[in-house]
C-alpha cells in the first residue's frame, strides 16, 4: 500500500507541473513562443509505444513470475530487461526530440515547462532503472520467488506510473499550443 500512496502523491506532483504548462500555454499570445517549436509528433509517439510497451511488460513479469520455478526465471529476467531498454529509449527519444526543435529552457516560460516535465519523466526513469535492476539481482541471487515478490509487485505500480506521466507530458506538450490556437 505504500507505493500505491508513493504514486498517488508522485501523479499529484506530476499534475502541478502538468497545469503550469498548461496555464504558461494558454496564457501565451502565441505558443509555442517565438523561437520554439513542439518536438516533432514522431519522437513523441515512438516515445509513447515504448512507454505503453513498458507498462505491458511490467504485468506480463509479474505473470510469468507466478507461473514459474525459482530457478528458471530467464523469461521475467528478459521482460524485465526488456521493460528497462523500453524506458530508457523512450526518455531518450523524449530528449532528442526536445533537443531538436531547439527547445530552451532558460529562453521564455513555455520552454522551461517542458523541460520541468521532460526531467520529471526522466527523474521517473532513472527510477525505474533502480528498481529493475534490484528485481533482476534478487532473482539472479535466487531471493525473487512467486511468495517472495515484493520487488516485483513494488515495480509494477511505478511502471505504471512513469507510462502515464509520460503520456500524460507528452499529451500536454503536443495539445496545449494546438488548444491555444483554436481559442
Amino acid at each position: 500500500w505504500a507505493m500505491v500512496v508513493l504514486v498517488a502523491v508522485d501523479m499529484t506532483i506530476f499534475a502541478c507541473f502538468a497545469y503550469a504548462h498548461l496555464h504558461v500555454s494558454m496564457a501565451a499570445d502565441v505558443c509555442p513562443p517565438p523561437g520554439a517549436s513542439l518536438p516533432g509528433l514522431r519522437w513523441s509517439v515512438a516515445s509513447a509505444a515504448l512507454l505503453i510497451m513498458a507498462a505491458v511488460l511490467s504485468w506480463s513479469a509479474m505473470r510469468s513470475l507466478r507461473s514459474t520455478e525459482a530457478n528458471e526465471q530467464q523469461g521475467v529476467r528478459a521482460k524485465v530487461m526488456l521493460l528497462l531498454a523500453c524506458v530508457a529509449a523512450s526518455f531518450a527519444l523524449g530528449s532528442m526530440g526536445h533537443q531538436r526543435s531547439g527547445l530552451d529552457p532558460d529562453a521564455h516560460a513555455w520552454g522551461a515547462t517542458v523541460a520541468t516535465l521532460l526531467s520529471y519523466q526522466g527523474l521517473h526513469a532513472l527510477v525505474q532503472l533502480h528498481m529493475g535492476g534490484f528485481v533482476l539481482v534478487r532473482s539472479w541471487s535466487g531471493c525473487l520467488q512467486p511468495m517472495a515478490r515484493a520487488a516485483l509487485d513494488n515495480m509494477l505500480p511505478m511502471a505504471c506510473c512513469v507510462a502515464a506521466q509520460g503520456l500524460l507530458g507528452m499529451l500536454a506538450v503536443q495539445l496545449a499550443p494546438r488548444l491555444s490556437a483554436i481559442a
